[in-house]
């Protein structure tokens, strides 16, 4: 259905939510690190590297999808307050600027810090929600986080096109076995 202006009155639904989901997830993020004693970049920055150790500036800049001199300089702050270490890549002798980043002692204690204050929001998200919704909702955001992947490949508005004239005949219902299939 479109509105006076001609525009769809469920795309403008869709992308209104997305903002608000965006918005809402980025203040959580902000609340819970800030909890967590650091700011929301140190954080993730944090829990990436923690996560993906021991990784070139070159690997982990490709990782997180920004410039390799981005990353440089914002690992070179973390690595100025001793979160983060780097060490000459072995297998690498002949260029010297090829290193391994990894956390520190300080920047393991800042991921101990972190991952708690996001387990203990993940258990009042459970409480919350209860356990078999969060359990649809981290399918339904694992299904969603893949249809961005692809959209933003060219891959779903190639998709598009063959689909039936319905598009919500190819949304599985909760409950359905298609869902399960799908998510």
């Amino acid at each position: 259905m479109e509105n006076k202006q001609g525009i769809d009155e469920d795309s403008l639904k869709f992308w209104g939510n997305l903002v608000g989901i965006v918005e809402e997830i980025r203040g959580l993020f902000n609340d819970l690190a800030a909890a967590a004693g650091v700011n929301s970049a140190i954080a993730m920055t944090v829990m990436t590297i923690k996560n993906i150790q021991p990784i070139t500036v070159t690997g982990f800049a490709q990782y997180i999808g920004i410039k390799q001199s981005n990353a440089s300089v914002m690992l070179k702050a973390l690595e100025l307050k001793g979160v983060i270490t780097r060490t000459q890549c072995k297998s690498e002798k002949g260029d010297e600027r090829k290193k391994f980043i990894q956390l520190s002692e300080k920047g393991e204690k800042q991921a101990a810090q972190i991952g708690k204050t996001l387990c203990e929001a993940y258990a009042k998200f459970t409480s919350i929600a209860g356990v078999a919704n969060i359990q649809d909702i981290t399918r339904g955001s694992d299904l969603f986080l893949e249809t961005i992947k692809k959209y933003r490949e060219g891959q779903a508005l190639s998709q598009a096109t063959q689909s039936t004239a319905n598009p919500a005949e190819n949304i599985p219902a909760q409950g359905d076995t298609k869902f399960e299939e799908k998510v």
